[in-house]
């Protein structure tokens, strides 16, 4: 599995590509205010062979979350996934609880899917755990990758 850290643009926080020979998944998105930029340069680490097969979202805030619909969209709309306490956040596009406010944005609404904690994900032959990270908010995650000593801490 190759783990690529796309560096946060301004106020994005970092996106992270877990790629594996056929597809990918992608951990955040960074906000909605350079997503063609950051659809480019997922586009450039893809190439041609490789598809996204789904968003995973550390946190429901807007540095995290922003851009998320717009990336699916792009990418013949991949299920967007989240933790259950997020849902609500990102399907209404809330402009407090996201943190939107903070940015003077709109939050775009994203119709994303209840993450399940308890069920590992598979990347070729290795696994990705989602683990609870309850902090600045109760819909915070951290992926961890046993095989490559990784945690992803997210928000």
């Amino acid at each position: 599995m190759r783990i690529v850290r796309l560096p946060g643009i301004h106020h994005d926080a970092n996106a992270v590509l877990l790629m594996d020979s056929e597809e990918a998944i992608l951990i955040d998105s960074g906000t909605a205010w350079y997503q063609l930029l950051q659809q480019e340069r997922i586009v450039g680490q893809l190439g041609e062979d490789l598809n996204l097969r789904e968003i995973v979202l550390t946190s429901r805030r807007y540095p995290f979350s922003g851009g998320s619909a717009s990336i699916s969209e792009r990418f013949e709309n991949v299920p967007i996934k989240a933790h259950a306490s997020a849902i609500s956040s990102l399907a209404s596009g809330d402009f407090f609880t996201t943190w939107a406010n903070r940015f003077d944005s709109d939050m775009p609404i994203v119709d994303a899917t209840e993450l399940d904690m308890h069920q590992e994900s598979m990347l070729d032959d290795q696994t990705i755990e989602f683990i609870e990270a309850p902090g600045p908010s109760s819909c915070n995650l951290m992926v961890y990758i046993p095989s490559a000593k990784t945690v992803i801490a997210g928000a």
